[in-house]
């Protein structure tokens, strides 16, 4: 296959071709050039579209689609009442319908987002047992997104849901390696430090192997702080390497109530950091001062935390949040975006999925975007992010979207699927989901 007229973002030492060419073979691209391109029975001629590699989302919850617009009534003074009387209402009330249409509509959004692959952290705690397997079949074999999956484990509804909690992620974990599908990956989801017992943690860590990574929300509320110091005597941080959770392919998301010895520590193991800017606004608990991280050599990448499905948003955001957090201009640029952005978030996939990602280059994964935009100024490889921040994230139009050398989505619709039909069904169900949690 031979797409051809194309602007292409390579993100790679071949740097910015205008009017190129890529040749897929599988799920690899084999060559890339300029001007006139090799014969071959399919070509795709996207009219002078930009070419790039497809965006990673390092954390989200498919579960919070249908959320949106949910009449709750609730006035809360602090971020744990946010999860209490929101969140931790919402999936408890998720059944098999719910995470299905979720899954869907989050999925479509992703794609037509530009979104290739995305880590994902589930929770449907009114529905545990065979939830992940619901989230596979909807994101990986319907949509063919590349996904990593698990369930957020908690002690926050007892004994009984914690142990099945458990459970369903060494279930799921065995299932995924016995599958050897190189769309999903599967590690060991927690939610914070403040909802679970150093029992289950113990629990967690001896059963599963060495080579597994965790995936936890930490210090994104100070109550998770003041937590682990009146309970244990540490901060969230210490616990959590004691107790042996910080490993190699963990992810610790938020960070936002962090202490300087707290990144001493997360440098030291090599754990990745996800930053979600927006929803880190919305729930007020602060701002993750991410040039700092980036300077302690820390592995920042970006989710967006379920905040909608539009990572171009977040990437936005954080550069916005960060000179406002710092009052200073040049403290966050795009240098730094790039850092995050174009290369942790293609090495954090690199860490859970086998094959090069993140380049249009020959060696590389066909895991790629084609966006309709109409530039007023010149665009390169130079000043592309400017083009993402400024131009796309207001106006993404996503052509095509190519995940594994196959065309998931065209003409900016995504294929095998009744996308109207989908969105009518979804309102019933979650019409349906808000009376039994509001009821």
């Amino acid at each position: 296959m031979i797409i051809k007229n194309a602007e292409i973002f390579t993100n790679s030492d071949i740097g910015f071709i205008h009017n190129g060419w890529i040749k897929v073979e599988g799920d690899e691209i084999k060559e890339i050039g300029e001007g006139t391109h090799p014969q071959d029975e399919d070509i795709i001629d996207v009219h002078g579209r930009l070419l790039l590699p497809g965006f990673v989302n390092a954390h989200t919850h498919m579960y919070s689609a249908l959320a949106r617009g949910i009449p709750l009534d609730i006035r809360p003074r602090s971020f744990y009442e946010i999860l209490r009387d929101l969140w931790w209402k919402l999936d408890k009330g998720l059944e098999r319908d719910s995470i299905y249409y979720s899954a869907l509509i989050g999925g479509i959004e992703s794609l037509k987002s530009g979104v290739t692959a995305l880590i994902d952290h589930h929770a449907s705690y009114g529905y545990i047992k065979g939830s992940l397997n619901i989230l596979k079949e909807t994101l990986v074999d319907t949509l063919g997104l590349r996904v990593d999956l698990c369930y957020e484990i908690s002690d926050r509804w007892g004994e009984e849901e914690s142990r099945l909690a458990q459970e369903e992620s060494f279930e799921f974990l065995e299932y995924v390696k016995g599958l050897d599908n190189p769309l999903l990956s599967s590690h060991i989801g927690l939610h914070a430090s403040f909802t679970l017992k150093d029992e289950t943690l113990k629990n967690v860590v001896n059963n599963i192997p060495g080579d597994i990574g965790f995936h936890i929300h930490v210090a994104e509320g100070i109550e998770d702080q003041v937590d682990a110091i009146k309970r244990y005597g540490k901060r969230t941080i210490k616990r959590l390497d004691d107790l042996g959770i910080l490993r190699e392919k963990t992810i610790v998301v938020h960070g936002v109530h962090l202490s300087n010895e707290e990144k001493k520590i997360i440098k030291k193991r090599g754990v990745y950091f996800a930053h979600a800017p927006q929803s880190n606004m919305n729930n007020a608990v602060g701002t993750a001062h991410i040039k700092d991280l980036l300077e302690k050599g820390i592995n920042v990448a970006l989710g967006n935390d379920g905040f909608g499905f539009n990572i171009l948003n977040d990437l936005r955001v954080m550069m916005l949040l960060q000179k406002h957090a710092e009052r200073d201009f040049n403290r966050f640029g795009f240098d730094d975006l790039y850092k995050v952005f174009l290369v942790n978030n293609y090495r954090l996939l690199n860490t859970f999925f086998p094959g090069n990602y993140g380049k249009i280059a020959p060696g590389h994964k066909a895991d790629f975007v084609v966006l309709d935009y109409s530039s007023p100024t010149p665009l390169n490889g130079e000043n592309l992010l400017g083009h993402l921040i400024f131009g796309l994230a207001d106006r993404l139009k996503v052509d095509k979207v190519f995940i594994e050398g196959k065309l998931r989505v065209d003409n900016g619709k995504v294929l095998g699927i009744d996308e109207v039909e989908i969105y009518k069904e979804a309102q019933k169900v979650a019409s349906y989901l808000w009376n039994k949690i509001l009821n």
